[in-house]
């Protein structure tokens, strides 16, 4: 009898030990969303004077997010539709992702934008997270470029990032 009362007040301490774990990503697992470290922002000097700004009100169940892209440089640049959305957890960027999304992908279109032009867009976002969002302060993040030669590409990518916040 005392080994079965034992084992069940081990059992109980052990349910209140996870429990009470700190575990911040509990509102993330109710979204069915998870986070992965963000990678550092690409720099490109030359295109430091690009604005990327959100211009609607992002809600925790909003279907899209509408940005305006202004180019301030002497350059024209390239951008395309793939971007990541990034939550603020803990001091650091995380790339979150839905755990319902399993296959998602972008059309490899490049959209050009000359010096001094301004463009606006959408980007769905109950593609990717059909739950909706959690409060918190978010980023859209996406590259451009500057130089239209495919295999160089990579040389010449700049991180755009701009933050919102959902309440």
């Amino acid at each position: 009898m005392s080994k079965t009362i034992t084992v069940f007040l081990f059992l109980i301490a052990l349910f209140i030990i996870i429990g009470c774990n700190n575990n911040s990503h509990t509102a993330l697992n109710d979204f069915n969303l998870t986070l992965t470290q963000s990678q550092p922002l690409r720099i490109n000097e030359t295109l430091e004077d690009i604005e990327l700004t959100v211009i609607n009100n992002v809600q925790w169940d909003s279907e899209f997010i509408e940005l305006q892209l202004v180019n301030h440089t002497r350059h024209t640049i390239i951008y395309g539709e793939a971007f990541t959305i990034e939550f603020f957890d803990g001091g650091i960027w995380h790339i979150i992702s839905s755990l319902k999304v399993y296959y998602l992908t972008f059309v490899d279109i490049g959209y050009i934008l000359d010096s001094g032009d301004t463009d606006y867009f959408t980007r769905y976002l109950s593609l990717r997270f059909p739950d909706g969002l959690i409060s918190g302060q978010y980023r859209l993040r996406m590259s451009i470029s500057n130089d239209i030669d495919i295999p160089n590409r990579e040389q010449h990518l700049h991180d755009l990032v701009t933050e919102f916040y959902i309440e």
